[in-house]
């Protein structure tokens, strides 16, 4: 379901957008919109591990010694009906301090608001048997 890019829109009111290819070393283009907040941006992020429960990307702003922030997505089973959900960004580089004073209260927000979105998202499809390319599974 993470690396679905062509159904972000439909779930996430976070990242609106992702597109390029699915494979380690490829880069991405992410579009970010917060919901009645600073308006929008597009990264251009490169992909980092890609497997079947684990999505990250790295961006930088012109060198990581500058600013670079990890995105990570992990799903880790818990049993055989539950699985978490990790979503997590990492921040280094000369400015990550500044970044993350001013800017940290309304990203977590965000993030929080997107992972209830997740959430929601798939457990509807559990409910309506679809798969994560929104297919009916069986």
């Amino acid at each position: 379901m993470l690396t679905a890019f062509g159904r972000y829109r439909e779930w996430n009111p976070l990242i609106r957008e992702i597109a390029g290819t699915v494979e380690v070393g490829a880069p991405i283009k992410v579009r970010i919109s917060r919901p009645g907040g600073w308006g929008s941006m597009t990264i251009r992020p490169v992909v980092t591990v890609i497997s079947k429960y684990e999505f990250c990307w790295l961006g930088k702003v012109v060198s990581p010694r500058i600013f670079a922030g990890r995105h990570s997505f992990r799903l880790v089973e818990q049993d055989d009906r539950a699985t978490r959900f990790i979503h997590a960004e990492d921040y280094h580089g000369i400015l990550a301090s500044a970044v993350t004073g001013v800017f940290g209260r309304p990203i977590a927000a965000s993030f929080r608001a997107m992972n209830r979105a997740f959430r929601s998202h798939v457990e509807y499809e559990f409910r309506q048997g679809l798969g994560a390319d929104g297919h009916q599974i069986g």
